[in-house]
């Protein structure tokens, strides 16, 4: 089953930060403290689960981890500098598997340095007036291996994504996105499609992928179920909230 948890950075196993004024890592949440607890991902074609944790020191998320009905488990541990998110540490049935560090500039993430598998990846995010990231160029292991640019609606969510291999684009529900709860408005803006403002309902890809997203919300407005579907698979993920 693949990992859909947490895709940020396009790599295999990675988390979140949380928000402050200044971009920090405390929890956003909601007026009333509000907290996502657990995500359990299932794909419905053959009923594989994939159960994630997550844990919180004073208000900050402090790990994640993930067990597959397969037996095999997953890990991101997080490292703060100046109440900011500075580092994951990702794990693998035990075993480390690589990292990711941020760097900012002002209250800005700039660029992000990981290395998984053996390779090494280095991203540099380029924003318009509006503060949100119009382009990201990534290198693996020193060489230009990805260029990408992004549109936005009013709202900031992403609605147009174009790189080396294609295009897609997205529309959106007016729902509050769960992650962000426990993210950075700093880290929300460099993760990508799936941790826009709020929730994408529609996803159609240059090679001809269409994905449509239903969803179920609670009371205050942040989804409590999701199926998303294409023409290959089936996935419900489920969220629940503290």
């Amino acid at each position: 089953m693949k990992k859909v948890l947490l895709p940020i950075f396009a790599i295999s196993f990675a988390l979140f930060s949380c928000s402050s004024d200044e971009g920090g890592g405390s929890t956003q949440g909601s007026s009333n403290g509000l907290k996502l607890v657990r995500i359990v991902e299932t794909d419905l074609d053959d009923n594989s689960v994939l159960t994630s944790t997550l844990s919180y020191t004073d208000n900050f998320i402090s790990k994640v981890e993930g067990t597959e009905s397969t037996g095999n488990t997953y890990k991101t541990e997080f490292v703060y500098e100046n109440r900011r998110l500075a580092r994951e540490n990702h794990y693998e049935n035990s075993a480390s598997t690589g990292y990711i560090t941020l760097s900012y500039t002002g209250d800005r993430v700039t660029s992000t340095a990981s290395r998984e598998d053996g390779i090494t990846f280095t991203t540099n995010y380029t924003y318009n007036s509006g503060g949100f990231v119009i382009n990201e160029k990534q290198y693996r292991d020193g060489t230009l291996d990805d260029d990408r640019d992004y549109g936005h609606d009013s709202s900031g969510n992403i609605v147009s994504y174009a790189y080396d291999a294609g295009s897609a684009n997205y529309t959106y529900d007016t729902g509050k996105n769960p992650f962000s709860l426990v993210y950075s408005d700093a880290v929300m803006k460099v993760s990508g499609t799936g941790f826009s403002k709020n929730n994408i309902t529609k996803e159609t890809v240059s090679n001809g992928t269409v994905r449509n997203y239903t969803y179920t919300y609670n009371s205050e407005g942040y989804p409590t179920e999701v199926i998303k579907t294409d023409d290959f698979s089936t996935t419900k993920t489920n969220y629940y909230y503290e």
